[in-house]
């Protein structure tokens, strides 16, 4: 056998088994979930992922989630109206992000509410939560409090993750209500190297802003 009959023959058979895999599988809500004989699982994010990811990027992967569990609910929603780009990018302009938050979490527990889930969302913790992520800055530099800029910034994604973190928890309850299957946390490839990377960047940022209240030695 050539070098060429074997590629093809490798071809076909990667197509092929390519072609058996997705028939097994299908997308739920944005989640991929694989069907057995035995059972039905559902593959999910745990919530400690988005939390985790938004604390080490300082609050961005916020943006990142709420455009992703958009797009989840606007699948399960079927309206077209629900636009994930600008829902994410609304949570960065003032005031108005506030709103949209609150829209965020009131969507999630119409969707709970539709399969009957006996779980909800407070929207009074998931607005004041993402309103403490501003208000560190703000009351920082008002108040003069003090604070290194590391700890400020360590505070504010406590704030951001603790949203995408409760978020994801009610998103997750709500697939298991929806589906009847059994959930499985699942953390890929990319999302451990992003905590790694970013949470060296966050730990490094910090610990550089603590050193700096430390005495520079005595003098000579």
């Amino acid at each position: 056998m050539d070098r060429r009959s074997a590629a093809r023959l490798a071809a076909n058979f990667v197509g092929r088994l390519g072609r058996a895999y997705l028939q097994e599988r299908s997308v739920i809500g944005g989640f991929a979930t694989v069907n057995n004989s035995s059972e039905r699982v559902v593959y999910t994010s745990p919530a400690w992922l988005p939390f985790a990811l938004t604390l080490v990027t300082g609050g961005a992967y916020l943006i990142v989630w709420a455009g992703r569990s958009w797009s989840t609910m606007k699948r399960e929603r079927g309206d077209a109206e629900m636009r994930p780009l600008w829902h994410a990018l609304s949570l960065v302009v003032p005031f108005y992000m506030i709103f949209r938050v609150h829209a965020h979490f009131r969507t999630l527990n119409e969707l709970l509410a539709r399969v009957g889930a006996r779980k909800r969302a407070n929207l009074a913790i998931a607005v004041g939560a993402f309103a403490g992520f501003p208000l560190t800055f703000i009351a920082t530099g008002a108040f003069r409090t003090g604070l290194r800029d590391g700890s400020v910034l360590l505070i504010a994604a406590l704030c951001a993750g603790v949203v995408a973190g409760y978020g994801q928890h009610h998103l997750n309850a709500y697939l298991r209500s929806r589906t009847g299957a059994a959930l499985v946390s699942r953390v890929g490839v990319p999302e451990w190297i992003a905590l790694v990377f970013f949470g060296i960047l966050m730990a490094s940022y910090v610990l550089a802003s603590w050193t700096a209240l430390l005495p520079s030695g005595s003098p000579s």
